[in-house]
């Protein structure tokens, strides 16, 4: 039976991938969530405790990996880092492959390094890594346009990632309606996901 990891973002906890874990089970799918200090690690340290738990999981036939926001880029390295684990599929939800100019707004506010940890200064600089069949990215778009524009954002957006950026180079994009931090919650996320995991 395949296996599909769920990996929160930043400022998050594991807790934040459940709704999407239950809506994954009812379909059939065995889900593990993960978690990482995300406020205290740098992007290679949190890479590397995500590694880490991948490792550990017993072996159970093929893995998906399913982060939002940040736990998306997570997934992405950890794919190419570590080709060993057989990852298979790859899902992100809103995840800025291509940076975020949000990010950068916030690092420079007072308090928000000291909110959100290191790597919130590494995200404006993030770059897509080359496409790799199984990844499937998900970008939020939002019907007001004031969010964004708070954070400098161009084009369309969840309200702190462009679509552009959060689908990266990713073969197989979606866009839903729907705001950052609501992704997970939402079920058509669910529904491409599911249809994605079962693709042959």
């Amino acid at each position: 039976m395949a296996q599909v990891v769920l990996i929160h973002g930043l400022g998050r906890s594991t807790g934040s991938m459940r709704p999407l874990a239950v809506r994954l089970g009812a379909q059939g799918f065995a889900t593990t969530r993960i978690g990482y200090a995300s406020r205290r690690l740098c992007f290679e340290e949190a890479l590397d405790c995500v590694l880490r738990q991948l490792r550990d999981m017993p072996s159970r036939g093929p893995l998906h990996l399913v982060g939002h926001s940040l736990g998306g880029v997570l997934a992405r390295h950890a794919a190419e880092r570590a080709p060993d684990l057989g990852i298979e599929r790859i899902v992100g939800l809103g995840s800025p492959y291509d940076g975020s100019q949000a990010a950068a707004r916030v690092a420079r506010l007072p308090g928000g390094r000291a909110l959100f940890g290191p790597v919130l200064d590494e995200i404006p600089g993030f770059a897509s890594l080359a496409p790799r069949p199984g990844w499937m990215a998900i970008a939020g778009v939002l019907a007001l346009p004031w969010p964004g524009r708070l954070f400098g954002l161009e084009g369309e957006n969840d309200g702190l990632v462009e679509r552009r950026s959060a689908h990266g180079s990713a073969p197989v994009t979606h866009t839903v309606a729907a705001a950052h931090g609501w992704l997970p919650l939402s079920p058509a996320v669910a529904r491409h996901v599911v249809e994605h995991l079962r693709a042959e």
